[in-house]
């Protein structure tokens, strides 16, 4: 495949505001249904399925890049002060834009998680730490802590006790 940048008419650091520009324009241009000869709608077609792939990769570059830019070099030493501090929902934020997702960020994650009573997701997250390093008994320890809580979440008493947490919460 070519450059989906060049073969959309746009350089490599366009926009994906840009990119979808360029894109309809594009598509107005090679659609089917302003073909009347059957032929000409197949060639047609075949372009717009041509355009669709290379539509597609352009954006996957350009979310890529922009996700790489929106990385912070030290999330989980930050996440982890302000989850320290009680501030669990911004950790979690900056934990998410954290560069590298080892079992350390899984572990932390979950430890988050914990913290804003979701057990489910929580459990998830220390078994993926679990997985990326079976050896760490303290893992292992919280992957069981979480799978307990959400055994008790998923009883009536602890349905309906999440359920005030969450009312007294908004309050």
């Amino acid at each position: 495949m070519q450059n989906p940048f060049a073969a959309l008419g746009l350089d490599d650091e366009a926009s994906a505001e840009q990119i979808r520009a360029a894109y309809r324009s594009r598509v107005k241009l090679c659609h089917p249904d302003l073909k009347q000869d059957a032929a000409a709608k197949k060639n047609a077609q075949d372009d717009l399925i041509q355009l669709n792939l290379t539509y597609a990769e352009a954006m996957r570059i350009a979310s890529h890049r922009h996700s790489q830019q929106s990385f912070i070099p030290d999330a989980m030493q930050v996440s982890r002060q302000l989850f320290e501090k009680g501030h669990y929902d911004s950790a979690l934020r900056i934990l998410h834009k954290a560069h590298r997702r080892d079992a350390e960020w899984y572990q932390q994650q979950g430890e988050i998680l914990l913290k804003l009573g979701e057990a489910e997701a929580a459990h998830t997250s220390f078994r993926a730490a679990v997985r990326l390093s079976p050896e760490n008994a303290t893992y292992h320890e919280y992957a069981l802590r979480a799978g307990v809580m959400l055994r008790k979440q998923r009883t009536l008493l602890g349905k309906i006790s999440c359920w005030a947490k969450s009312i007294a919460g908004k309050v």
